[in-house]
């Protein structure tokens, strides 16, 4: 019997990015099968980030009002009713609102952060968030293979949305049985003298200080390029060496193999040696690379030799663009600047599939890879105009100014995260 909170957290996360993961690469065949064009495709993938930026405020809200265990057994939930519609979609109207439910139950990553943060004393709550992003990874990292494979059986598409769908229903079973509530009644009915609606609003949750909005836009402009992958690479895999959703499955569970590798091996000890804002221009660089790469690639060795930078990058930027806005941010504001920079990188989830897939209709394969390559440039420019982390509220500064003890600073390899949720 589980008796930890902390594992039947761990293993509640794990469970929901399983279930995304396994849908994930299938969405382009599925849609195409269903008649959609590009654009229709790329509207798939923001449908679900478009509905995660809109209600991730309404959601904090209610988990502060009503307790973090209610809000994500209802996210689970609807998981499940996303994945059921998923499996059963006869549509492409079915298979888009399958995404709408699912960015309804996307509350389990947000809520699921505040719950450890509850249970969790400061000084522990680092090593918390490691692992909670570790369990992150882990699903995304496995889930777009198992979902490939369970493509390739006679069922089709049909299968790896009912085997998320059953994910969701044992996840659900799990944190009912096992996960107890993280906040004391008398804290979960403090906000109920305010209206829900006068809470914070998504458009409350892009708002940041100054300083914060030139290394917002470098995580947009990343995010949105990567993002315009989702869409049109498995459709260029297809086009360009006959792979199928195994083949694309596959692919993207490397990619996030690679780049947990990158974060968990290395990335400390770059950061150590040339400091984040290099490295984050660097990052965006690589991957630029990457991009400006994949339209040459006419044989599986030039795509082996291209898809590395994308990893690389994708390693680089995500997390380091996360660091720097805490390190740009007083101690009272780490909450909110830090969701900012997660509203920021969902609208981005949610322009870059479209945006890819609208290219891809119009112009062909090889375009959106240049549009991608061109946003990663920006990027990478406007990285000259994020100021240096001062020595202010204890962090470092650019001059080595005095500032918290080593173990006590952000380290990057805590913001481990799937492409897709980020």
């Amino acid at each position: 019997m589980l008796r930890s909170w902390r594992a039947v957290l761990l293993l509640t996360v794990f469970l929901k990015l399983l279930g995304f993961g396994i849908v994930l690469p299938l969405l382009p065949y599925y849609g195409r099968e269903l008649g959609a064009g590009g654009f229709a495709i790329g509207a798939l993938f923001a449908a679900y980030s478009l509905t995660q930026f809109a209600l991730a405020p309404l959601w904090g809200a209610l988990a502060d009002r009503y307790g973090r265990r209610p809000v994500l057994l209802a996210s689970i939930a609807w998981g499940f009713l996303a994945y059921l519609l998923f499996a059963l979609a006869g549509t492409y109207t079915q298979l888009f609102a399958s995404r709408v439910l699912a960015g309804l139950s996307a509350a389990v990553i947000g809520v699921s952060q505040a719950y450890l943060a509850d249970r969790t004393a400061p000084e522990e709550r680092a090593r918390g968030m490691g692992m909670l992003g570790a369990a992150f990874g882990m699903g995304f990292v496995v889930g777009p293979a198992l979902g490939a494979i369970l493509s390739r059986t006679r069922w089709g598409f049909a299968l790896p949305g009912l085997v998320a769908a059953a994910l969701s229903a044992a996840n659900f079973a799990l944190a009912l049985r096992w996960l107890p509530e993280s906040r004391a009644p008398a804290d979960s009915l403090a906000g109920k003298g305010m209206p829900l609606w006068r809470r914070r609003s998504a458009s409350d949750a892009t708002a940041a200080p100054a300083r914060l909005r030139a290394v917002l836009g470098v995580l947009f402009l990343t995010t949105a390029a990567f993002a315009m992958l989702y869409p049109v690479f498995p459709l260029f895999l297809d086009e360009r060496f006959g792979f199928g959703p195994l083949q694309a499955g596959l692919l993207f569970s490397g990619l996030g193999v690679a780049a947990a590798i990158v974060q968990a091996g290395a990335l400390g000890k770059l950061v150590a040696r040339w400091g984040e804002r290099p490295l984050l221009g660097s990052g965006a660089l690589v991957m630029a690379g990457g991009f400006a790469a994949l339209p040459f690639c006419a044989t599986v060795g030039g795509l082996a030799l291209a898809l590395p930078p994308l990893a690389l990058g994708f390693a680089l930027t995500t997390p380091l663009a996360q660091t720097l806005v805490s390190r740009l941010s007083s101690p009272a504001d780490q909450g909110r600047n830090l969701g900012a920079a997660h509203s920021m990188s969902s609208l981005a989830r949610a322009v870059g599939p479209l945006a890819g897939g609208f290219l891809y209709e119009a112009t062909g394969t090889s375009t959106p890879f240049w549009a991608g390559a061109l946003l990663l440039l920006a990027g990478a420019l406007l990285t000259f105009r994020v100021p240096a982390p001062c020595a202010e509220n204890g962090r470092q500064g650019p001059a080595g100014a005095a500032g918290v003890p080593p173990a006590h600073r952000e380290d990057p390899r805590l913001s481990v995260a799937s492409p897709a949720e980020r």
